[in-house]
């Protein structure tokens, strides 16, 4: 069922499972390695080496061009229906319809301090550079940790267990997609961002080795272990926003029959 947030005309209709063609944000171009460094581009520069700065005839072309692309997105019904009742700087599991193709991701709620950190405008589709890692103690516990890397390199963290069946499931959708979705909503205004990439070569190969982990590992008590030492590393650039998990795959991914609502 999709509904059409609107304050007074909503439509239904049921989720098909039709493919469409979809856009990536970032230029498969730029170079991906750049990204999986300590000295992390963010996508601001990337867009002035590419493009030039902002008022110059070929950035004005782009983001002309950029705009000119819109996206309909539609959401898990349950999960959009709970959000209100998240805490801010959490971060959650799901999968949404870019254009009517399923792409995993994550729901960050978002306070406005948070929004000013990150330099997060709403009205706009954030594009965060990013960088996955897998952390392991002694091969006993393992543990992933993801960066969103924005202006001035100030990173959004959070970490996920590899060995949670939910967690599983998405990043196989994100493999075989290749492509992974971000949606910021502020907890005060009420209103939400979604954005996607397409992934390169260097992170659909640590997704194909890190899946084929990540089936083998079961739940141990030593992740909480990892995580409150993982938790300590934060400096004064970097947020953590802590995984909600509360959410079962039924609530928070879209599967087939599912509710959705249509963002406007």
């Amino acid at each position: 069922m999709i509904l059409i947030l609107k304050k007074k005309n909503r439509h239904n209709q049921k989720y098909s499972n039709g493919q469409s063609g979809t856009k990536q944000f970032y230029n498969k171009q730029f170079n991906s390695k750049t990204m999986e460094t300590g000295n992390l581009t963010s996508f601001s520069d990337h867009l002035d080496l590419q493009y030039g700065k902002r008022g110059t005839e070929t950035r004005e072309k782009y983001e002309e061009g950029f705009e000119a692309f819109k996206l309909e997105v539609c959401f898990p019904f349950e999960l959009y229906q709970s959000v209100k009742q998240f805490k801010a700087s959490q971060v959650i599991p799901c999968s949404a319809l870019f254009n009517n193709t399923i792409v995993g991701g994550f729901l960050f709620i978002c306070s406005n301090d948070d929004l000013k950190f990150f330099n997060i405008a709403l009205s706009t589709s954030p594009q965060p550079g990013l960088k996955f890692r897998m952390i392991n103690s002694d091969y006993k516990s393992y543990l992933i940790e993801i960066h969103l890397i924005f202006d001035d390199d100030k990173t959004l963290k959070f970490q996920l267990n590899p060995a949670d069946p939910i967690i599983k499931m998405l990043f196989s959708l994100v493999e075989n997609e290749e492509k992974i979705a971000f949606h910021f909503y502020n907890k005060k205004s009420g209103l939400m961002a979604s954005t996607y990439t397409g992934l390169d070569d260097d992170k659909i190969g640590w997704l194909n080795r890190n899946n084929k982990l990540m089936s083998s590992l079961q739940i141990n008590n030593e992740y909480q272990e990892l995580v409150k030492y993982m938790s300590k590393n934060i400096d004064k650039n970097e947020k953590l926003f802590k995984l909600n998990d509360s959410r079962s795959i039924e609530q928070s991914f879209i599967l087939k029959g599912s509710k959705v609502v249509k963002l406007l």
